[in-house]
Formats: structure tokens, C-alpha cells, sequence
């Protein structure tokens, strides 16, 4: 018995002997790999617009001040109700009571009035009726146009179209290299992916005011872009 047991020991050393360079040759035979990262972008028209609109009312009294904020802030979400905006999409961003100072050496603790500065947030689901609701607001009594904003609702569809272009752009990278180097690409290891965020299309303030100071607001929404990288590791012929 005890014959057939170190008969067996020798046996199975033997093959582990034999398997051993087999083994560490094959491990040595690493897999060529070709890394490449791919850039790409995708490009829409906004269909949605954010409109900061703001109403600031002076008067001796505060009663007077107020008042006359209220009516012009109920006047333009009259007239916007009138072109097609829900009152749901008015809100009110900041509304501020402010008392005013002398400013004369001796009577700096007299009040000289109050002044009162309500702003409002309009979303606007149809971008071309951006240039109407200023308008409408400006002819109604609103003294400052403080930001305008242009969005894309869903993007889904741009970072499946950005991403596409990404993965392409490293894909015809890798086919140019792979050719160079008299190889071929017969696979895949590994891909990372980063989409970056929708950046809003902004109007500035000096551009708000420019356009106030027309007949009527001539506003361009233009386009609005998103881009996407991948890194990928492609496995070469060997």
C-alpha cells in the first residue's frame, strides 16, 4: 500500500513538473492591447427658455411702494396668461422691501421712502415666444430683464448621439493604428465612458438690454451642444 501511494506522489509531481513551463510560457504571452480615447459631440435646437423678469417700485410711502409693484406684477402675468404662458409657470424667484435713507450729513436717519423689488421666474415651453413674453412684460411695467436662459428638456437622445460619436472617432483612430502596426482589431477588453453636462445657452445682461431697447426683442435660440469621451482598450491580432 504504501508503495502505491508514493507511486502516485511521483506520478502526479512528474506532470506538475512537465505542466510548469507550459504554464509559465503562457503567461507570458500577453495579449496585445491598444488603448485609444474618442471624442465626440451632438448639437440641438433648445425647446425650453427661463426668463427672469423684475418689477421695482419707489414711493414716499410704503403702502404706496407696494401697491404699485402688486398691480404691475398682476398686469404682466395678465398679459403673458394672454400669449399662451400658465400662470404654473410664473413664479416668484425674490421679492425684497427695502427702506431708502437720507443720505444728507445730519439727516441720515430720515427716511426718504421705500422701495420695493419683486422677481419673477417664467419657463417658456415654446422658444419662439420668448421675444413676445419680454416684450409683454416691458410694456406692462417690468423694468429689469435680469437673465435669460435657453434648456433642452430631455437629453437622452443627444448623449446617445454624442457618446455614438465618441465610440466611432476611437474606433476609426484604432483601425488607422492597427493597420500601421500590420495588425487588426479582433476585440474588446475594456470601456469607460464620460458625458459631460448640458450647458445652457445664457443671454448676458448687456445683451438683455440691447434687445429691451428695440421695438420689439429680437431673440435667436440658437443651439446648444453636448459632448462625450470614451476610453477603450482594443485587443490586437497577434
Amino acid at each position: 500500500m504504501k508503495k502505491h501511494i508514493q507511486a502516485f506522489c511521483l506520478a502526479v509531481l512528474t506532470a506538475f513538473i512537465i505542466l510548469l513551463p507550459a504554464a509559465t510560457e503562457a503567461a507570458e504571452q500577453t495579449v496585445p492591447i491598444l488603448s485609444i480615447d474618442g471624442s465626440g459631440k451632438s448639437t440641438a435646437s433648445p425647446d425650453q427658455a427661463f426668463i427672469s423678469l423684475g418689477v421695482i417700485t419707489q414711493a414716499p410711502e410704503a403702502q404706496d411702494a407696494q401697491s404699485q409693484n402688486s398691480a404691475i406684477a398682476n398686469a404682466i402675468q395678465a398679459s403673458l396668461s394672454e400669449i399662451g404662458i400658465p400662470e404654473k409657470c410664473i413664479q416668484t424667484r425674490n421679492y425684497s422691501f427695502q427702506i431708502l435713507y437720507s443720505h444728507e450729513r445730519g439727516h441720515q436717519d430720515e427716511i426718504t421712502g421705500y422701495t420695493v423689488n419683486n422677481t419673477v421666474t417664467v419657463e417658456v415651453n415654446d422658444v419662439s415666444l420668448v421675444g413676445k413674453v419680454i416684450d409683454a412684460a416691458l410694456s406692462n411695467g417690468a423694468n429689469r430683464v435680469s437673465s435669460l436662459t435657453f434648456n433642452i428638456r430631455d437629453t437622452k437622445q443627444l448623449r446617445k448621439e454624442a457618446l455614438s460619436n465618441a465610440i466611432k472617432d476611437a474606433r476609426e483612430k484604432a483601425d488607422i493604428i492597427a493597420s500601421g502596426l500590420g495588425k487588426s482589431i479582433v476585440g474588446v477588453q475594456n470601456v469607460s465612458e464620460s458625458s459631460g453636462n448640458i450647458q445652457p445657452r445664457v443671454y448676458g445682461n448687456m445683451m438683455l438690454a440691447r434687445s429691451a431697447a428695440m421695438d420689439t426683442t429680437p431673440i435667436e435660440a440658437g443651439t446648444i451642444d453636448l459632448s462625450a469621451s470614451v476610453h477603450i482598450d482594443f485587443i490586437l491580432s497577434n
